[in-house]
This record gives C-alpha cells, structure tokens and sequence, in this order.
C-alpha cells in the first residue's frame, strides 16, 4: 500500500492538530494554581505562578487577619529573613511574629479590599483596637517571591477630628 505524501503546508497544519491539545494541557496546567497545603510551609521559596501566588496570598489573608494565628502563619507563608519596613517591627520572621502576635490577637480587622497582582498582594482594612480607640485605616502590601512572603509594607491613618470628608477613610 502506498501512503500518499503530505505536502508541506499540510504537514504544518497536521502537526498543528496534532499537537494543540497537548499545548493546552501544559498551558492549563502551567496556569492552575497549585493545591494550597495547610502543613506544608512554603518557605524556603520554590517557583510560582501568579495563580499559585494569588491561592498562597489568599491562604495567607485567610489564616492571618481571619484566624488571627500569627506564628503558624508566618511560619507557612514568610521568607525567615522577611524585609520589614513597618519603621517598629525588625527584619526576620521571628521579630515579626514577636511584633505582631499581641497587635493581632488585640485587633478586629474589617477587610474592606484584599488584591493581588504582579507579585504583590495588598490587603486594605478598617483596624479597631481595644479600649474605645477610634478605627484607622490600614493598607499592608506583600512582595512575593516565588511561594513567600519576602517583604512587607503598611500604612495606616487614623480619623481626624476635623475630617470634612463625607466618606472617610473608607
């Protein structure tokens, strides 16, 4: 039996065909974000995609601000050596749970907007803390590095007496 010949734009559209669903397959699975493992700590960094960054930061939101659990959160989701730039809080995952785990165990947290996009994730929110202290605005904002945290911002800013603002802080 003879085989006919293809001709070569015919080959190109062959092997087109041949190969889309295996480039769709490696794309979907290149681009879904992996399972997020309670247990498993992220840190030291392997690579990520930003669906899997966005899974990690969500996670990280969730078990921080929602839990409020300090050390195991920074243990899963913070670089050991975490750049602080909070001006009372040390470099080094240590310093930050030492730092924060009364500040968060004391507050209540609003989650107002939680977003995550090219390797940051920020989280803005209404911060009461106890003993009638009126609310303040905070935004915090996270750089990662593959699967960790690497780095750290926040900003916050507290009502004035003499807003004139009809709306604000929020």
């Amino acid at each position: 039996m003879k085989y006919p010949v293809i001709s070569q734009p015919n080959a190109n559209l062959l092997s087109k065909v041949l190969l889309l669903p295996i480039i769709l397959v490696s794309t979907l699975t290149a681009a879904s974000p992996a399972p997020i493992e309670e247990r498993s700590s992220y840190c030291p960094s392997k690579p990520a995609g930003p669906l899997t960054q966005r899974a990690l930061f969500n996670a990280f939101v969730q078990k921080f601000f929602n839990k409020k659990d300090v050390a195991d959160t920074y243990e899963l989701y913070v670089a050991d050596n975490v750049i602080e730039h909070d001006p009372f809080i040390a470099d080094g995952r240590e310093a930050g749970i030492e730092a924060l785990t009364p500040l968060i165990a004391a507050a209540s947290f609003d989650l107002v907007h939680v977003l995550y996009d090219g390797g940051i994730g920020a989280v803005h929110s209404k911060v009461t803390l106890p003993g009638g202290a009126p609310f303040m605005a905070t935004a915090d904002y996270f750089r990662y590095d593959g699967t960790c945290i690497v780095e750290h911002w926040d900003v916050s800013e507290s009502l004035p007496a003499n807003a004139t603002s009809s709306h604000p802080l929020f």
